[in-house]
């Protein structure tokens, strides 16, 4: 684990002008984690809404609801919880999205496996979030995901996915064969 002091190193350093003059991977991969933050928060300030309800599958520690350009009303993510827990007294992964929410009723986050999960959500939400958490789900599960979300979307909701290359394809694919059967 990395202390603070390194994370902001890593930042105030880009590769070419490190101490070193080496490239610098943990700025790299430091500012490609951020990046997608940025792109959803442009993404749904461009959709001018004052306040909604967030879904987000693959919440980690809940970071996207830093990156909100809108106020948040209701929150509920969901995480394997695989990269999770505690190092001495600080909490990491879904451990620390649930310290990060405590006492307040409108954010939650849920440890879960299963689409089955979201399926039994009795509410519906303005945004579904899936943020680089496509590629380490089974390709035989990604319909059912991906249905489960559609259907706590409102109407007039939308979904925010970014994904790594390797598994747009089979993204797409599935996407396609749904709209395809729903015609």
């Amino acid at each position: 684990m990395h202390s603070h002091s390194n994370m902001t190193d890593a930042f105030r350093y880009p590769p070419a002008i490190s101490r070193d003059r080496a490239y610098s991977f943990r700025w790299f991969y430091s500012r490609h984690h951020a990046r997608r933050f940025e792109w959803m928060r442009d993404k749904i300030a461009a959709r001018n809404c004052k306040s909604v309800s967030i879904l987000e599958l693959g919440c980690h520690d809940s970071r996207s609801l830093g990156f909100m350009p809108v106020n948040v009303h209701r929150y509920v993510g969901f995480d394997a919880g695989w990269q999770s827990g505690w190092n001495g007294d600080t909490p990491y992964g879904l451990e620390a999205g649930r310290i990060r929410l405590k006492g307040n009723e409108n954010f939650e986050v849920r440890q879960s496996n299963a689409p089955r999960d979201i399926e039994l959500l009795e509410e519906q939400f303005d945004i579904a979030l899936v943020l680089e958490t496509f590629e380490y789900l089974e390709p035989t599960t990604l319909e059912t995901y991906i249905a489960a979300l559609a259907g706590k979307v409102r109407e007039n909701g939308f979904l925010l996915t970014t994904i790594i290359k390797r598994k747009w394809s089979e993204v797409c694919c599935v996407i396609s064969a749904m709209l395809i059967l729903a015609g």
